[in-house]
């Protein structure tokens, strides 16, 4: 987010002139200003202010202020990331912008609405309302608007990985930006540096991604700002890296290194070291990059204890922040005695105060000697005790976690598709499956329906929702709903138990508005008409005949609550003797890897599935885990992985 000036308020200096002022409307002005300097730092006390603010504007008609308020209060349910509830307020907001016709705020709130709408996914949504935002500013041109609204573009398209565009735009920030004087000026000029180079970087063009990182980094080290230049740092690492530069990239880890453990980051300093285990790997010094290991794995756990901290910290500033308002009047309380009064106080506390610390002084330098070494032993003691029992209490929790989430893997098997059945159903058949963590989001379930001379087989490849333990608990729900619709009610068409499954999800997990469910393909052979049919929701199946690869129709909505709400189709298909069908998630297409880091994709999969389709079922599979360890390398399995092929 681009600073807007929120970081110059000063809220002690706010605070004060709360108490003194007189009148409801300066007052009002006060609470938006404190809401507005905690709307990036403190979500809770920005909601907390804005609505002492609305409280005060309740019977007045200042309909201006009173979307300030809210629009703040939007910003403060933003930082929280609820969300629903910011996009409630900015709407309000909105609404009251409209009524007074006042073209500057609406331009304003209108902007904030398509950031908060793009982070719950409604990209179509949130690229309108900035679209109106823009406009609304051709006839009221206001620089500062437009730098947002211009800078919410470049971010939409670069998540949508169309950095040319996202380029186009953030370049458009920079030339606002380099005709500014405001005092804001040179961190907003390094932060549009450090986007463009980033964009550069992943357009490939690395020699503009180091020119602007360059610029952008020195301009941070005249402000100061440490945090800033260790993420200068960091991308221009990442460029040395990509040009296989690692003796460069060292000596920037290591300015990166100092400049983390200045600031006692413990999550920078798990990036830097997978950055040194990384570099030290290429340079074939590995007993160091495994070294490097242990360190990152210190720091992970440094780092979640951190977090923890700091939602501590958070509550408690909070806390702060409501009793800020009755220290205050105690201290106004106290100025109010008359000056004589406090000058004789301060007279007698000097003269006492001075007596006091003469005498003091003698004893202490006497005692100091024996108390200093006996104390510095006593607190590296309890220091040393204190970290053991820290270690001990985090072991024994993550054993607890541990062996929790492999009995819930040990369930989540038994639910799983059993080898015996689908050998009996799928003579000729591979299933690659590689969770990211120990549970999975992903699976694979079958089930049959019939008898032996007219039996119908069911076979599910799906991605559920979140990955790891979240995932897993998605799974179990979507397999439950699976077998219901199936084995319970009778539904025999795909199409239909996809609609079954998904009414079910809607009713069970999304009331809230939660937009649970899964990605998949349902497929269905009949034995006796010896036809494939099949639903899919988002994932397409693909099907191998006479060397050529087709990518087969598919419904673009998931299982489960989404934009569209359409009936799943069911698709039949006339598939021949020895044609392969192949079924996955997106896990493998999604993994970052390769000589530059970037994603397998799905275009290069099917190439390889093409590659091998001629193969025996188990050299299959054995070549497609050979790729997928290949392509990942050291790098971090970013999702579950399940891939099925079939020969028919």
């Amino acid at each position: 987010m681009r600073n807007s000036g929120y970081s110059q308020l000063n809220p002690k200096k706010l605070h004060k002139e709360l108490l003194l002022q007189k009148t409801d409307t300066g007052r009002v002005n006060i609470l938006i200003d404190l809401s507005t300097y905690y709307s990036n730092s403190i979500g809770d006390s920005a909601i907390y202010y804005s609505k002492q603010a609305l409280e005060l504007l309740k019977n007045k008609k200042d309909k201006k202020r009173e979307l300030w308020a809210y629009r703040v209060m939007s910003n403060g349910y933003f930082f929280n990331q609820d969300y629903n509830e910011s996009l409630k307020y900015i709407f309000k907001s909105i609404t009251l912008a409209e009524e007074i016709k006042d073209t500057f705020e609406m331009a304003k709130s209108y902007q904030f609405a398509g950031s908060v709408l793009f982070e719950i996914s409604s990209e179509e949504k949130s690229m309108s309302y900035l679209r109106k935002a823009q406009s609304l500013l051709l006839s009221k041109p206001s620089d500062e608007i437009l730098a947002n609204i211009y800078n919410d573009f470049a971010y939409i398209f670069s998540m949508k990985e169309n950095y040319d565009s996202s380029l186009v735009y953030q370049l458009k920030v920079y030339e606002i930006d380099l005709r500014s004087k405001t005092e804001l000026n040179e961190e907003n000029l390094a932060t549009d540096e450090h986007n463009i180079g980033a964009v550069y970087f992943h357009l490939e063009n690395y020699g503009k991604a180091e020119e602007f990182i360059n610029k952008s980094y020195q301009r941070r080290l005249k402000l100061g700002n440490t945090q800033m230049q260790l993420s200068s740092l960091n991308v221009l690492n990442a460029i040395a890296i990509r040009k296989n530069n690692y003796q460069k990239a060292l000596e920037l880890t290591l300015q990166a290194s100092k400049i983390a453990h200045q600031i006692h980051s413990a999550k920078e300093l798990a990036t830097i070291y997978n950055r040194f285990k990384l570099i030290y790997y290429n340079l074939n010094k590995y007993a160091t990059s495994y070294n490097y290991s242990d360190s990152e794995v210190i720091a992970v756990r440094r780092m979640q204890n951190e977090e923890v901290t700091r939602l501590a910290n958070e509550t408690e500033a909070k806390f702060q922040n409501e009793k800020q308002g009755i220290e205050n009047r105690e201290l106004l309380n106290k100025n109010l005695l008359s000056e004589k009064v406090i000058k004789q106080q301060k007279l007698m506390f000097v003269f006492i105060t001075g007596a006091l610390i003469v005498t003091i002084t003698l004893t202490f330098f006497v005692y100091r000697g024996f108390k200093k070494q006996k104390a510095n032993n006593f607190i590296i003691e309890s220091q040393k005790k204190e970290t053991e029992q820290k270690s001990m209490i985090i072991e024994e929790k993550q054993k607890e976690i541990l062996d929790s989430i492999h009995y819930a893997n040990r369930i989540q098997k038994t639910l799983l598709a059993h080898d015996d059945f689908l050998k009996n159903n799928l003579p000729e058949h591979f299933i690659f499956f590689s969770p990211k963590d120990i549970v999975s989001g992903d699976f694979y379930w079958a089930t049959s329906t019939g008898s032996d001379t007219n039996k119908i087989f069911y076979l599910a490849v799906c991605d559920s929702t979140g990955h790891g333990v979240p995932g897993a608990f998605m799974s179990l729900l979507n397999i439950n709903f699976l077998n219901e619709a199936i084995n319970e009610k009778g539904i025999k068409e795909p199409g239909k138990i996809f609609n079954y499954v998904r009414e079910r999800l809607i009713t069970s997990v999304s009331k809230e508005g939660q937009q649970d469910g899964y990605d998949g393909i349902l497929l269905r052979i009949d034995s006796n008409s010896e036809t494939i049919s099949y639903a899919a929701a988002q994932n397409s199946p693909v099907l191998i005949c006479n060397n050529q690869l087709n990518i087969l129709d598919t419904n673009r909505m998931p299982v489960g609550k989404g934009e569209k709400n359409e009936e799943f189709k069911t698709y039949t298909l006339n598939a021949k003797k020895s044609e392969l069908i192949y079924l996955y998630t997106d896990g493998f297409a999604d993994q970052f890897g390769g000589q530059k880091g970037k994603k397998f994709k799905y275009k290069q999969l099917n190439e390889l599935l093409l590659s091998i389709h001629q193969l025996p079922m188990s050299v299959q599979k054995e070549k497609i885990r050979e790729a997928f360890l290949n392509w990942k390398g050291n790098l971090e399995q970013v999702d579950d992985v399940l891939i099925i092929g079939i020969k028919i």
